[in-house]
């Protein structure tokens, strides 16, 4: 993708942060990664590598878990708007 369109994604953290998990933002707490939680507890603000998440509505998924319906992820150069309609099982 970085070469194609010039955007880079971290992709690793991307599929842990689109189901609303902080990923390592969350083990390696320090200055570059905040997370804050909402009445819910579940995240509604992310910022980690560089990125900066944003999480303004859960919906109920699989296992009667909360999962981000909309997601805006954000850098200095690329802004993207996630929206999740339906969740399907989930894979580790």
């Amino acid at each position: 993708m970085n070469q194609a369109l010039g955007w880079s994604l971290p992709m690793d953290y991307l599929k842990l942060w689109i189901k609303g998990h902080p990923g390592t933002a969350k083990l390696n707490h320090s200055p570059t990664s905040d997370i804050t939680l909402n009445n819910e507890n579940t995240l509604a603000l992310l910022n980690h590598a560089n990125w900066h998440l944003e999480y303004s509505r859960y919906q109920t998924g699989t296992y009667n878990i909360p999962l981000p319906h909309k997601v805006v992820a954000s850098n200095p150069a690329l802004k993207l708007t996630f929206i999740i309609k339906n969740w399907s099982e989930l894979q580790p």
